[in-house]
């Protein structure tokens, strides 16, 4: 995945979860983290569409459950 990418998934996870600028990413998940719910997880789609000027799925919705998920997601649409 292009550095150019990954920077720009970073900012949205920091501004969609309210996170520090240093936060590491790499762990973050669902399940882990009181801030990545189910509603920033549909901002999180939102956000990913409109930086990245692509129309998620439904199917892949249930995808956004981590940031390595999210990640992979964009391989998927060649990001």
């Amino acid at each position: 995945m292009i550095e150019e990418i990954i920077l720009k998934l970073n900012q949205i996870f920091i501004t969609v979860l309210e996170l520090d600028e240093d936060a590491y990413l790499d762990d973050l998940d669902l399940e882990n983290d009181e801030r990545y719910d189910s509603l920033a997880q549909v901002l999180l789609i939102a956000a990913v569409e409109s930086e990245f000027n692509i129309s998620i799925k439904a199917s892949d919705y249930e995808n956004f459950t981590s940031y390595s998920a999210v990640k992979n997601v964009l391989k998927d649409y060649q990001l």
